[in-house]
């Protein structure tokens, strides 16, 4: 009735009403999977020409 509820899309609590949260993974230790999968960079592409000249 009237100017009730006007303004209560502003500040923290509208931001809160309006944004869609989401999830966020954060990665403390890098992953080994850089190791073991293309493209190797650096050492892992050293071990990795010489694993397969081993096996020709």
């Amino acid at each position: 009735v009237g100017m009730s509820g006007l303004g209560n899309y502003h500040g923290h609590y509208g931001f809160k009403t309006f944004s869609h949260e989401r999830a966020v993974m954060v990665q403390w230790m890098k992953s080994l999977a850089s190791v073991f999968f293309p493209p190797y960079r650096g050492k892992p592409q050293e071990w990795a020409s010489r694993a397969t000249r081993m096996l020709e």
